[in-house]
């Protein structure tokens, strides 16, 4: 093989007699060097855009999370407390209450969930750092109950300070038998003071008002020991899919598992689909972009017939002739995309550390978020070596010395 890539590096060095081959050696080049530029840059977007998206549930929702295998609300027993107890890669867990509510303030009506807290869950999930007004504290001893308000929430109900505000009334329906006779006989509700407002993201912002778990219980008349799910953070470098299938295994049928992917897996979804998506339609650019090295290949074949001949009468055999050629192919394609690769890798850090691309104002970051990852580097090494491969075995698969014409 050696043999065959230091003929195929003279050829293409080498004066060729007529411009075509030069030419359409180059263009193959600069086609191959931009589909690869564009699939770094636009894979390296996309891969930013998915650290992104992950950063704001990173935020709210917690590495795993145990719900109920049916219903919204089960018993957590102590012996399902002692299990967890005994897991080494649990670093905190918190039990939550979560339903929807009516949130009624003065005359405006919005449905939001409240969501009851206990005194861990800061540990599991940081909201006090997006406290962007007041404060919270679930574990508060006094005689009316507080609550953290997602900023679009209050907005929708008209909370705009927490100097002398009148409480927000949750309102839930009842469990149990109807009353025809008395229909507000059917609805609990529960006074809930503003203490603080927090801002995330608006799917969160708009969606979640935070309170005590014991507030929870009360209002959606739960005993002490129920909860909807309990929130756990796991030890740095623990896979959470091993972690989850874990705990499942040791939670037995009663509860079902979720990673942070699972609790938002159709935006994932999505992201994942957009960005395959993607990768097709920039492979198939880089293929179409790669055919002129089957044009180039061939005729440089057909120039050198005669250095064809001489080899093949001095014992060269087909196969090698035709690596020689297979070579010069993919010498085309790895130097066009080596430079391709390099210019969207500068591109990448560019965009990374100084910005090439803003996003426009009212977004949540500046500029259009960029990361190299290394499975995608490795993906479009791959991508690139098979497009050239196959490229060039298209042109020399039926080279025969014998059929080409020494006039």
């Amino acid at each position: 093989m050696n043999l065959s890539f230091h003929i195929a590096r003279r050829y293409l060095f080498a004066k060729k007699s007529t411009n075509a081959v030069n030419w359409i050696t180059g263009i193959s080049a600069v086609g191959v060097m931009v589909g690869t530029a564009a699939m770094v840059i636009v894979l390296s977007a996309f891969a930013g855009l998915d650290q992104l998206v992950r950063s704001f549930y990173t935020n709210f929702d917690p590495d795993l999370k145990v719900l109920p295998a049916e219903g919204k609300f089960a018993t957590w027993s102590d012996s399902n407390q002692t299990l967890l107890n005994d897991i080494d890669w649990i670093v905190a867990e918190s039990k939550v209450v979560e339903d929807k509510a009516l949130l009624r303030f003065r005359e405006r009506e919005y449905i939001g969930i409240v969501k009851g807290v206990d005194a861990d869950f800061m540990s599991v999930a940081p909201i006090d750092s997006f406290i962007v007004e007041g404060s919270f504290d679930p574990t508060a001893d006094s005689d009316v109950s507080f609550g953290l308000f997602g900023s679009g929430v209050a907005g929708y109900i008209g909370v705009h300070s927490l100097r002398g505000t009148s409480p927000v009334n949750a309102y839930v329906p009842k469990m149990g038998s109807m009353d025809r006779l008395n229909p507000m006989g059917n609805v609990s509700f529960a006074p809930l003071y503003p203490s603080g407002f927090f801002q995330i993201q608006p799917e969160f912002d708009t969606k979640y008002v935070f309170a005590s778990i014991e507030f929870n219980r009360s209002l959606f008349d739960l005993e002490d020991d129920m909860i909807s799910a309990v929130e756990i953070k796991v030890e740095e470098g623990i896979k959470l899919k091993t972690a989850k299938n874990d705990l499942a295994e040791i939670l037995g049928e009663e509860w079902q598992v979720k990673t942070r992917d699972d609790l938002q897996v159709a935006i994932f979804k999505v992201l994942q689909s957009e960005g395959l998506i993607t990768y097709l339609v920039l492979t198939f650019i880089l293929l179409v972009a790669s055919f002129g090295i089957l044009s180039s290949v061939n005729i440089l074949i057909l120039e050198k017939k005669k250095d064809l001949h001489t080899l093949w009468s001095m014992g060269a055999s087909e196969r090698l002739l035709r690596r020689i050629f297979m070579a010069e192919g993919l010498l085309i394609s790895l130097g066009g995309a080596f430079i391709g690769f390099l210019i969207g890798i500068i591109v990448v850090l560019l965009q990374k550390h100084i910005g090439l691309l803003s996003m426009g104002s009212g977004y949540i970051v500046e500029y259009y978020p960029v990361e190299i990852r290394p499975l995608d580097i490795l993906q479009v090494i791959v991508t690139i070596l098979i497009v050239g491969i196959g490229i060039s075995w298209l042109a020399v698969r039926r080279l025969k010395v014998n059929k080409l014409s020494m006039n």
